[in-house]
């Protein structure tokens, strides 16, 4: 049988036999299921979705809590004047017009870009023959990027790899959990639910990876440093996927830098999602005519520079109307907790030292219209407390029409207004 407390314990049922699968059965007497999706529509067969139950059984909502009996018991779409009560939990119908459990909706997670139910993944594990019992939490890595960790119980040690072949029979790529964890139970809280935060920390030993096959080249063996010391994985075969190695999008950007450094070759970034082991990637950049990296040099230093069309059409549209903002660019930011001004302006003049860009005016010389670049431009914040008043009345006030033979094209403020600090900033498109 199956319930939650707010519909009085007990709303699906099943008779078990013995070779039968196990699922949460049909729903009893007096008592309506509804799976849906995250806009209260119905999903079809085979499609997970939220199990959201009424009937006779629901409770009244929870005592003394008015806000989370509003969220949880809402309004029966289905049956007017009638109320349902959303359990959280995540079923689909089965082509008998059972339910089978999917786990919990607060058990989704989203691991590069992909909407995951882990209950999903779970159940695919404990269908392997030689695995009791699974859980598959999301982790996070040093740069805050999701991956999965598998942790399941065994009366035997799993060949990893033939695991991973079975669950890819099964699921997308990107459900297949980047770390195996074998361990001896499922720690569980107090009241049997499985205590997520007591599971360990994966390791490198839990890695999922393929048969190992050693580098074959000289190519090979050089993105095999490369990965090593960007995955932290000692150990990587040339059949191993990046991903299934802890990568993800940002890792790729570093292996995509690195490969520029050491290889003098540039490797786009697609090439890797596309080609994620050592031997397709090395397959590719010995096969395709790829491009050799070449350093932009910075060009001699002079007074005057030459100006691009855009450029010169914006300055020449800008000269017919002078007090013009069209060209502006402005952005208006709530600045929260404690603010330093002078830090804030700091960074500011820090920006304009570094970039010429933040240092450029533009003026006519012979008829020609030329980028001016000034070596040294100081940069100020201005800071004002203001009167109570709307925000867009302070951008308007803000926004001013540039000269645009005066650098830098750019300004910024602090506005205190009501306790609020607003910082603005408005930047010329040229």
């Amino acid at each position: 049988m199956y319930g939650p407390t707010e519909t009085t314990i007990w709303s699906t049922v099943k008779r078990m036999g013995k070779t039968d699968s196990i699922t949460i059965g049909k729903p009893i007497q007096n008592t309506q299921v509804y799976v849906l999706d995250r806009h209260n529509q119905l999903v079809p067969e085979g499609v997970l979705g939220e199990l959201c139950i009424g009937g006779d059984g629901v409770a009244r909502g929870y005592f003394n809590r008015e806000e989370l009996t509003k969220e949880k018991f809402v309004p029966n779409p289905f049956i007017l004047g009638e109320r349902m009560y959303k359990t959280g939990d995540l079923v689909r119908w089965l082509p008998d017009g059972e339910l089978e459990y999917g786990g919990r909706i607060d058990h989704q997670v989203k691991i590069r870009g992909f909407r995951i139910e882990l209950g999903e993944i779970e159940t695919q594990l404990v269908s392997y023959p030689k695995v009791k019992e699974a859980v598959v939490a999301a982790k996070e890595d040093e740069q805050n990027q999701k991956y999965l960790c598998a942790y399941v119980v065994s009366d035997e040690t799993l060949d990893k790899a033939r695991l991973k072949a079975y669950m890819k029979e099964h699921l997308p790529d990107y459900m297949i959990p980047s770390y195996l964890m074998e361990i001896d139970t499922i720690p569980l809280t107090n009241n049997g639910k499985v205590n997520r935060s007591a599971l360990p920390t994966p390791d490198v030993n839990g890695l999922i990876s393929g048969d190992y096959e050693a580098p074959q080249t000289v190519l090979q063996e050089t993105l095999v440093t490369i990965w090593r010391e960007v995955l932290g994985v000692e150990n990587i075969g040339i059949h191993d996927n990046f991903f299934d190695l802890g990568g993800h999008s940002l890792k790729a950007t570093v292996v995509m830098s690195d490969i520029r450094r050491h290889l003098q070759i540039e490797v786009p970034l697609k090439e890797i999602f596309t080609r994620p082991t050592i031997f397709e990637l090395s397959g590719y950049i010995e096969q395709s005519a790829v491009n050799v990296y070449e350093t932009i040099e910075p060009c001699e230093e002079r007074e005057f520079y030459e100006a691009s069309s855009a450029q010169k059409r914006m300055y020449s549209i800008q000269q017919l109307d002078k007090i013009s903002t069209a060209y502006n660019m402005p952005s208006i930011f709530e600045l929260k907790g404690e603010v330093d001004r002078n830090r804030i302006e700091t960074v500011f003049q820090q920006l304009v030292d570094r970039h010429e860009a933040l240092r450029t005016s533009f003026e006519t010389v012979d008829g020609e219209i030329f980028q001016k670049n000034w070596f040294n431009v100081e940069f100020q914040l201005i800071s004002r407390e203001l009167p109570e008043t709307d925000v867009a009345d302070i951008a308007k006030t803000f926004i001013q029409p540039f000269e645009l033979d005066q650098a830098p094209l750019f300004r910024a403020e602090l506005a205190t207004v009501s306790g609020k600090q607003y910082l603005m900033i408005d930047m010329h498109h040229i």
